[in-house]
Formats: structure tokens, C-alpha cells, sequence
């Protein structure tokens, strides 16, 4: 989708969402950016349909909000619960899993010394790298049931083709 195409597709979604009386509301932004702010483009991009469902509840029950149930600090309460709740249904994991010498033979040995991606054969001297499965970006947990081995031009060159 052209750049031009996709800054209208994306502010006529905004409005969607967000215009009340003709207009975006402050406050909506500060919801959709508490809701968003930490998540990755991908699984942004990936789960917009079901961002979009669930930010137009919290939108909904956002504007049901009276003065009275205000005052209070339950529906605060609730709005900031559910928020929570959202955020982590898309969070990614974060990359802490460090392979040792031990695992990486054992990951060698389960992939026949082929590489993942290309299937070449794949050394222990080799410029190595521990690659997702299913990328963390897109849910995928960071174990080693969820990594494979891949040699770092062929890994470099799968992410910058996404």
C-alpha cells in the first residue's frame, strides 16, 4: 500500500475510533496510547483487528463513565484493570534466553548440522545465530523449544526481508 494510501487508511481508522461530536477526544488518545505505547509494530500490525474490537470496548465503556461513578475511583479503577489486561495480551517476551556451548551442539545435532532457513550445513564455527521460530514480535516465547540455529547472514537477511 502506497505511503499516501496508508496514512489516510490509518487516519480514517483513527477516526473511527476516536471522533466524538465531530472531533478526537484527548482523553481517547491518552487510553489508545496507554494501550499500545510498548508494543511492537508487528503485533500491532498483526492483531489490528483485535486491537481494534477491544480498544473500541474500553473506548465505549470509557465514554458510559458518569461523574458520579468517577468520583469514586472504581471505573478508574476498572478502565486501568482492563487496559492492563489488553497490554498483555499482546506484550511480546522479552530476549533473555542464553544458549550454552552444551545447547547449541544439542540444537546441531537435532537439525543434522543443516541450517534452519537454508538448509546448508551449519558448523559450531560458524557465525551462528540462535533465530525464533516463531518471532517474539508475533507471540513466540523465548525458549529453546522456540529456537533454531541459522547462520547469521541467512537470520540478517530473513529480518530484513519482514
Amino acid at each position: 500500500m502506497p505511503n499516501e494510501k496508508l496514512s489516510e487508511y490509518l487516519s480514517d481508522q483513527l477516526d473511527s475510533l476516536l471522533v466524538t461530536r465531530k472531533r478526537r477526544n484527548n482523553q481517547e488518545f491518552y487510553i489508545l496510547w496507554l494501550i499500545i505505547s510498548g508494543l511492537t509494530y508487528t503485533m500491532i500490525k498483526d492483531n489490528r483487528d483485535l486491537l481494534r474490537i477491544e480498544i473500541q470496548k474500553i473506548i465505549s465503556f470509557f465514554r458510559d463513565i458518569t461523574e458520579m461513578t468517577h468520583e469514586d475511583g472504581k471505573a478508574t479503577e476498572k478502565l486501568l484493570d482492563t487496559i492492563i489486561d489488553i497490554r498483555s495480551m499482546f506484550l511480546c517476551s522479552d530476549r533473555k534466553l542464553r544458549l550454552t556451548q552444551e545447547q547449541k551442539h544439542d540444537l546441531l545435532k537435532l537439525q543434522q548440522n543443516k541450517c534452519a532457513i537454508s538448509g546448508k550445513d551449519l558448523f559450531i564455527t560458524d557465525d551462528v545465530h540462535a533465530d525464533h521460530i516463531v518471532p517474539l514480535t508475533k507471540g513466540g516465547e523465548d525458549v529453546i523449544e522456540n529456537i533454531q540455529l541459522v547462520h547469521s547472514d541467512e537470520n540478517l537477511k530473513k529480518y530484513n526481508n519482514h
